[in-house]
C-alpha cells in the first residue's frame, strides 16, 4: 500500500511540475514580430495601409488584458496542483476497489475540476470586460450583455452597451435580453463601423436615429442594430443567421464597405469550417484564456509574414461578394424580408477595384423581380457637401450630422417605396 501511494504521488507531482511549467509557457508574452519592410500602399487611399484588419482584430480584440490572463493562469495552475494532490488520495482510498469504480470516481473528479476552472476563469475576468470576444463562425463579435463599455469620440466620452445577443443598444437596455416595441414592424441593420456608429453613443448613429424616426410613423417601426466594428458581408450574413430567429425582422439594411480590405487570407479561409465541438469551446472561458497566448504567437507569426511582404488578398473576394449578396437575397425573398442595400459614404478616391464592389451591391439591390432596393449615398453625397459630416481627422466614419443625413435619407427612401406615411 504504501509502495503504490510513493508511486502516485511521484506520478502527480511530475504532473504539478508539467501544469507550471505550461502555465509558465502560457504566461509568458508572445515574441514581438521581426521588423519587415513598411506594407506596400493601398491602392485606394493612396498611404501606407496597417496589419490586416482580420489578423488585427484577432489579435487585439476579445481577451483579457494581459495581467488578468497571468492572474487566471496562475489561479488555475494552483486548483490543477490541488487536483494532482486529489487525485493521488483518491488512487490510494480506491486501490483495492474494482477497476470501474476508479474510472467513475477518477471521471467525476475531473467533470469537478473542470468546473471549478471554468467557474473560477468566470469570475476572475468578470470585471474586465472587453467590447469585442473571439467567435468561432464571425472570427469576433461584440461582447453580449456589455454594460456601459467606457468609449471617447467626437464629443467626448461615452458609453458602448449591448443586450444578450449581443446587439448595440441603449445603455439602459445594456445586459437585458432583446425588447420590441409592441406593434412596431423590424428593421435589422447589419453591416460594418459606419453602420455600428463608431465613434458615437447610440443614439447619434444612423441606427438610432433612424429608429427615432420611425418610432411614431404609420405604421410603426423598430430599428435594431446587429452592426459590429470591422464586418464584411461574409461575417454579416453569419449574423443573420444567428440573429433571424431572435429579431424576425421584415427588412434587413445591409451596409458594409470592408470586403475589398486586403489580409494574409480571406475571411471565408480564416473562419473555415465550423465543427460543433468548436462552438461548445469557444463558449468556454477557460478555453479562450488558455488558447490566448497560443493564438497570439500563431497571428504575431502571421504578421511578421506580412510585414516580409507576403502577397495580400481581398477580406471576400469579388466572386464571394457577389454570391454572398445573392445568398442574402434568395433568402430574404423566400421568407418574405425586404432587403437594402446601402452603398455607405467613404470621403477618399476609390480605385477602379472598390467600384466593382459598388456595382455589384447596385445590380444585386435592383435585382429583378426581387423586393430588393438600393440606397446609393456615396453617389448622393458630392465631394463639395461632406465637409463637416465625418469625424475629425476621418475619411470613412460619419459624425452625428453625417449619421443624421443617411437616417433622414434612409427615412425617405421608405416613404418613397410606400412603407410608411
Amino acid at each position: 500500500m504504501a509502495a503504490r501511494l510513493t508511486r502516485s504521488l511521484a506520478v502527480n507531482a511530475v504532473l504539478a511540475a508539467l501544469i507550471w511549467v505550461l502555465a509558465y509557457l502560457a504566461m509568458a508574452p508572445p515574441q514581438a514580430a521581426t521588423p519587415g519592410p513598411e506594407p506596400s500602399p493601398s491602392p485606394s487611399a493612396g498611404e501606407p495601409i496597417g496589419p490586416p484588419p482580420g489578423l488585427m482584430a484577432e489579435l487585439t480584440g476579445g481577451y483579457p488584458s494581459p495581467d488578468v490572463n497571468r492572474q487566471v493562469l496562475r489561479e488555475l495552475a494552483w486548483i490543477l496542483v490541488a487536483f494532482a494532490g486529489l487525485e493521488s488520495f483518491l488512487a490510494f482510498a480506491l486501490g483495492n476497489r474494482p477497476a470501474p469504480v476508479r474510472v467513475v470516481a477518477t471521471l467525476a473528479l475531473v467533470l469537478l475540476a473542470l468546473g471549478l476552472l471554468e467557474a473560477r476563469t468566470r469570475a476572475l475576468i468578470a470585471g474586465h470586460p472587453t467590447p469585442a470576444r473571439p467567435d468561432v463562425a464571425r472570427l469576433w463579435s461584440l461582447t453580449p450583455a456589455l454594460r456601459e463599455y467606457p468609449d471617447y469620440g467626437e464629443a467626448g466620452p461615452f458609453t458602448v452597451s449591448s443586450n444578450t445577443a449581443g446587439m448595440r443598444v441603449d445603455d439602459a437596455e445594456g445586459g437585458l435580453p432583446p425588447t420590441f416595441r409592441p406593434g412596431a414592424r423590424r428593421v435589422l441593420v447589419l453591416g460594418d463601423s459606419t453602420a455600428f456608429g463608431h465613434g458615437l453613443p447610440y443614439r447619434h448613429g444612423f441606427a438610432g436615429q433612424l429608429d427615432a424616426l420611425l418610432e411614431r410613423t404609420s405604421p410603426p417601426w423598430q430599428v435594431l442594430n446587429g452592426a459590429v466594428p470591422g464586418y464584411t458581408v461574409y461575417q454579416d450574413w453569419r449574423t443573420f443567421e444567428r440573429l433571424l430567429p431572435i429579431v424576425a425582422p421584415q427588412v434587413v439594411v445591409l451596409a458594409s464597405n470592408n470586403d475589398p480590405e486586403e489580409d494574409l487570407m480571406s475571411d471565408h479561409d480564416r473562419i473555415g469550417a465550423t465543427p460543433l465541438f468548436m462552438d461548445l469551446l469557444y463558449r468556454s472561458e477557460l478555453y479562450l484564456t488558455l488558447s490566448k497566448n497560443h493564438k497570439r504567437r500563431m497571428l504575431a507569426q502571421e504578421l511578421d509574414a506580412f510585414n516580409r511582404g507576403t502577397a495580400l488578398v481581398p477580406r471576400v473576394s469579388i466572386g464571394e461578394f457577389r454570391e454572398t449578396l445573392m445568398v442574402f437575397s434568395d433568402t430574404c425573398g423566400r421568407l418574405g424580408i425586404r432587403l437594402v442595400i446601402v452603398s455607405l459614404p467613404v470621403n477618399e478616391p476609390m480605385d477602379e477595384g472598390i467600384l466593382e464592389y459598388r456595382r455589384t451591391m447596385k445590380q444585386v439591390g435592383q435585382r429583378p423581380g426581387t423586393d430588393n432596393h438600393f440606397v446609393d449615398i456615396q453617389a448622393e453625397w458630392p465631394s463639395a457637401g461632406r465637409d463637416g459630416m465625418y469625424l475629425p481627422g476621418d475619411t470613412i466614419h460619419p459624425n452625428a450630422a453625417g449619421h443624421a443625413k443617411i437616417a433622414r435619407r434612409l427615412k425617405q427612401a421608405m416613404q418613397s417605396w410606400g412603407w410608411i406615411r
